[in-house]
């Protein structure tokens, strides 16, 4: 009282110095204060802040949030503001969203203390805050921050207190990149607990109820809290922390469950990257067990053992090995005690990429095919160190087993960026490549690598046939001269013989490199042989897909095939290992015997067929690419380009006889498929407000609000459902117009959910779990056959189920979903629902629930009631999965009245006319939600949908007829689509039976008879013995069998509705009868069995 009559300003001189001074508070805190542009919160006991817009939505609980409060009593809310100053315990309920770094009764009119607050995007700001979150959370290791919410209680007390009393200076951070949130609690001093109205001590601010940290969802179940709250222990928070920095708390809240930063003795690993190359090498960031830097840390990855490396208490790191995995993910976990036991793991991905560019490049990859030069070319800043080491790591495969070969080619060489590896293939001398036919190349930072071991980053290249170390390999062999005794297989084979021919010794490398030359496509034609018998003993796949008749149909049937990543239209310059094909796709999944399916076509749109000599023909692949979990030991890549890849490159790619080696041996055991028996899918789409075109073709429009059956198959094998919601008016009205906001649907495997979480966010639920593609990636393959792509720009969604050939394209707009379905052909007649019975009749479409038609004729509003209605989902039924305190009955409005007949009165026709054109569908849209963005959208889908029906349109095929044996054809093109004729035509000495000429049908059959050319007749001497004369002298009796050879041929496939005639019946005729002398004499020898 004293000094404030002295001075009756320096209490608010005092003030307004400490507002100043907190900018520079403690280290733990945040800048906060006037001078860092803070408001401040009203001074008053149980008060608070209005509703404030934030400059950003903020991800809390699964819900985006674009307002909040800041309450005096030390908590931030949602959706209301809190004026509670005794803390309940947590869960709460009544939409009480909660964000409470110290929630107890503060009163700020007490004191001097204040609690300021300011949204921001300053760089310094939110730098901060990407290094808090990245420290606490690896998984998140790329974390960029775009917006904050600073708010700090600054030297505030309790109620009850006074200017003197104790005081707490605190703060809360709320940060975000629009996807992930976090939250930091920062504490510099804590000193009370409990004001007096909560049982509070009036001087010291201890007892009674105490404070209460964490958050609470509003839902009355979900909830955390920190450690201590609401017990006497809270008044320690400062000096406890769940980051290894006391006072500091942090926190990721956007998704269904708070989760915390920190360790534990056992439970969930938490790694990033999350997934890498399966050839290895990636450095992983590890989290979740309590390390020491005493502890002997390893991890296990995909069942190989590494050793991992100490960073911090919270952070540890390894380096994966090479991991070509049968699954999807393979299992990483994390040991703390040398491999003793492994307390903590998590599920980790390895990608097989083919089409990203290597860190290691092949220069001129043309040149690596014959004697050289080999060089390779990198960026010498990836690798941390002047001095570098190259390996080679080759892959074999013997019973179904995968072997690891490393190679060190060299040690110690400069990190140059480029070098020919001819001249350390040189120095290297003796190359042991004897079971090696394809690997990758691999560059350490010198002394780091000890075969899978590292300690450092690598870099690789891609996986390739090495015929040039093979080349190498002979050429080492030729430059010493010497031939090794061992044959053990076909490598050693090959270099006994180029030695053996090339017994002199040449004077330099290069020389010794042309004598290789000789040899090349030799070698390769050697190869072709010997693989070739050896896997004559393996029966040939029966169970894949059909390949499509022609390229469009091939690019629209995602469901079945997917491009090949070296050979696509978007990629022609990777299509010259299949020369004449400018695209070229692979079935999704691999089929039940493990196989693929590969489908290339030419600059006509027409497929290419191997067997025509047309040598970039697809081939069907004895292992699948993407691998096979089904099928024991079909592996990623590997398998494929073991059993597959290889006798490519040997018999078609770089053989010296294509027709022979590629044509007869290669295509005789992985054939091109003739597209016979193709059938294409069936697009159905829904757009807009929404409109819907049944399977069948028919438009009409539908506006209920609920959760609805898209698509039920018959035998319940495949299941899609709409959840519509009311579109909100772009005047920010509800309109009469609904659309959907999540699909849900069901194959043989789990259920995916797509979901529109605001006007620019799509979420995807697996399994009722939320799939994180910032930190997976926006392509996935999930085990179970489910594949994912997502556009980050525009957040459109690609579904497969590899499983049920079904794929879906969800489009978004506006916080609306649109979407195309491609259903297979095999679902044909099996499907009820809003999209229609699928027949090729447009009747029934309109078939309710209980099996009951309405004409196609009926009104909207009919439509809507007696049709659309009845397929309204229980909540038994529901696909769908519900956020804490909702369900099924949370999104069900059946007595809403949507529009059913539109004016235009009220909109600009102009306007509408030059945005629309006449399309009905999208002025409908237009008039009821008011949105160019929704109406443009439903014309360019409907629009591609057209485009797609014509793409799938059949395509008549009768599949390969092959030239006679003993005979040719000529075709009149050169494929096997409807109203091709092929003319045959047999040898000189064999006559043409069947039809000559056979023409392609629509009926997919050819017309006419097989062909089959027969031999002449020839005459083929047989003697009997029919006894003895009575001069002892063998009467022989000299028999000629007239024979016609039949040699059936023609035909590559199985010809429908045809049956082939039975084998032609030998002719036998009796000529003359002869002596032996006859016979000795005319040159026969007796007894002989060989005439």
């Amino acid at each position: 009282m004293t000094a404030s009559l002295r001075c009756p300003y320096c209490l608010y001189l005092f003030w307004i110095l400490s507002l100043i001074a907190a900018v520079q508070g403690s280290g733990i805190l945040y800048p906060y204060g006037l001078a860092e542009g803070d408001a401040t919160v009203p001074v008053s006991d149980d008060g608070g802040t209005g509703e404030i817009a934030l400059a950003a939505g903020f991800p809390f609980f699964d819900q985006v949030h674009s307002s909040l409060y800041v309450n005096s009593n030390g908590a931030i809310s949602f959706l209301v503001s809190v004026t509670q100053f005794t803390p309940d315990p947590f869960p709460l309920d009544s939409n009480r969203r909660i964000i409470a770094p110290f929630w107890a009764d503060i009163d700020t009119s007490r004191n001097t203390g204040r609690v300021y607050y300011r949204q921001t995007t300053s760089e310094a700001v939110l730098n901060k805050t990407d290094e808090d979150v990245r420290r606490a959370f690896v998984v998140l290791s790329n974390f960029n921050a775009t917006w904050a919410f600073v708010c700090t209680y600054a030297g505030v007390t309790f109620y009850g207190g006074s200017s003197t009393t104790p005081t707490n200076t605190f703060q809360v951070v709320l940060t975000t990149d629009g996807r992930h949130s976090f939250v930091i609690f920062n504490y510099l001093q804590v000193t009370w607990t409990t004001g007096t109205a909560s049982g509070g001590d009036s001087v010291n601010g201890l007892g009674g109820t105490p404070a209460q940290a964490g958050f609470n969802a509003g839902d009355g179940i979900r909830y955390f809290s920190v450690p201590g709250s609401r017990t006497s222990s809270i008044v320690d928070i400062e000096t406890k922390s769940n980051v290894l920095i006391p006072g500091r708390w942090v926190f990721r809240v956007d998704e269904a469950t708070v989760v915390a930063a920190g360790c534990t003795e056992a439970g969930t690993l938490y790694t990033s990257p999350v997934r890498g190359p399966a050839l290895g090498g990636t450095a992983i960031e590890l989290s979740g067990p309590c390390i020491q830097i005493t502890s002997n840390i390893v991890c296990k990855i995909g069942g190989a053992v590494v050793p991992g490396y100490f960073i911090s208490d919270l952070k540890a790191m390894c380096y994966t090995p090479p991991m070509f995995a049968t699954t999807s993910s393979v299992k990483f976990e994390v040991s703390i005690d040398g491999g003793t036991t492994y307390s903590h793991s998590a599920e980790f991905i390895p990608v097989v990429n083919t089409s990203a560019t290597p860190d290691v490049v092949r220069v001129r990859e043309d040149a690596w095919t014959m004697t050289g030069t080999y060089v390779i070319q990198w960026q010498s800043a990836s690798l941390s160190s002047s001095l570098i080491d190259v390996d080679i790591l080759g892959f074999s495969i013997s019973d179904n087993i995968v072997t690891n070969h490393w190679i060190r080619l060299a040690s110690g060489i400069a990190n140059s960026g480029l070098v020919e590896l001819d001249s350390l293939l040189n120095a290297r001398g003796e190359v042991a490549v004897d079971a090696v036919g394809f690997g990758a190349i691999r560059l350490t930072p010198s002394g780091s690598a000890v075969g899978q071991n590292l300690t450092k980053p690598c870099l690789w290249s891609d996986v390739h046939y090495m015929l040039w170390l093979l080349n190498a390999y002979i050429a080492t062999e030729l430059r010493n001269g010497q031939a090794s005794t061992s044959t053990t297989n076909v490598f050693t084979k090959l270099r006994d013989s180029a030695v053996k021919n090339g017994s002199f010794l040449r004077n330099t490398w290069q020389d010794t490199k042309d004598k290789v030359k000789v040899h090349y496509q030799w070698v390769n034609d050697e190869l072709c042989d010997h693989w070739f018998e050896e896997d004559s003993s393996w029966t040939l796949h029966s169970d894949l897909p059909a390949c499509p008749v022609v390229l469009q149909q091939a690019v629209r049937d995602r469901g079945t095939f997917e491009e090949d990543p070296d050979c696509n239209l978007d990629a022609p310059g990777g299509c010259y290992l299949r020369p004449g094909a400018v695209h070229c796709v692979q079935s999704n999944r691999c089929s039940p015997s493990g196989g693929g399916q590969e489908c290339c076509y030419g600059s006509d749109g027409n497929l290419l067929i191997l067997a025509d000599s047309q040598y970039g023909g697809g081939s069907q692949d004895r292992a699948h690419r993407k691998g096979c979990p089904e099928v024991e030991g079909v592996v990623p890549l590997l398998s494929n380009f073991w059993h597959d890849e290889l006798p490519y490159q040997f018999c078609c790619h770089r053989s010296s006889d294509k027709e022979g080696k590629c044509v007869d041996k290669f295509a005789a055991r992985r054939p091109s498929n003739d597209s016979a028996n193709y059938n294409p899918p069936r697009p159905v789409v829904s757009i807009g407000d929404p409109h819907l075109i049944t399977l069948d073709g028919l438009n009409y429009t539908f506006n209920g609000v609920g959760e609805y059956t898209l698509v039920q198959t018959t035998h319940g094998t495949f299941t899609m459902q709409g959840r519509a919601e009311q579109i909100r008016h772009v005047n920010g009205s509800l309109s009469s117009a609904t659309g959907w906001t999540s699909v849900a649907l069901r194959g043989t495997n789990e259920t995916v959910e797509v979901r529109s979480v605001s006007s620019v966010r799509v979420d995807v639920y697996v399994a009722g779990l939320r799939v994180d593609f910032d930190t997976l990636g926006d392509s996935l393959t999930l085990y179970g056959g489910i594949s994912l792509v997502r556009n980050p720009a525009t957040q459109a969604i690609n579904v497969s189920l590899d499983l049920d050939n079904i794929y879906v394209t969800f489009s978004h707009v506006a916080g609306l979903l649109n979407f195309m379905l491609m259903l297979p052909h095999s679902l044909r007649t099996l499907t009820r629902g809003l999209l229609g019975v699928w027949n090729g009749n447009i009747a029934d479409d309109f078939t309710t629930s209980n099996g009951v038609q309405i004409p196609v004729t009926s009104s909207l509003q009919d439509i809507h009631y007696n049709f659309g209605e009845t397929w309204r989902t229980s909540s038994s039924g529901s696909l769908f999965t519900y956020d804490p305190g909702q369900s099924h009955t949370s999104y069900q409005n059946p007595a809403f009245v949507p529009t059913f007949v539109i004016s235009l009165d009220s909109v600009n026709v102009t306007e509408v006319t030059l945005l629309c054109g006449d399309h009905n569908q999208c002025i409908f849209d237009y008039v009821t939600t008011g949105s160019a963005a929704i109406a443009v959208a439903t014309k360019r889908i409907a629009d591609d949908y057209q485009t797609a029906v014509a793409d799938t349109q059949t395509v008549v095929a009768c599949g390969r007829l092959g030239a006679p044996d003993n005979g040719q054809r000529n075709l009149t093109d050169t494929n096997y689509l409807e109203g091709v004729t092929i003319e045959f035509s047999c040898n000189e000495g064999y006559s043409l039976e069947g039809s000559a000429n056979r023409t392609c049908l629509s009926s997919s059959q050819w017309s006419g008879q097989p062909v089959n050319c027969i031999a002449d007749f020839i005459l083929f001497p047989v003697v009997f013995i029919l006894g003895v004369s009575g001069a002892g002298i063998p009467v022989v009796v000299l028999v000629m069998i007239i024979v016609r050879t039949v040699k059936r041929g023609g035909a590559d496939h199985t010809e429908k509705n045809q049956v082939q005639p039975e084998p032609e019946t030998k002719e036998i005729e009796v000529v003359k009868t002869v002596s032996e002398d006859d016979m000795v004499r005319k040159g026969y020898q007796w007894g002989s069995q060989e005439f």
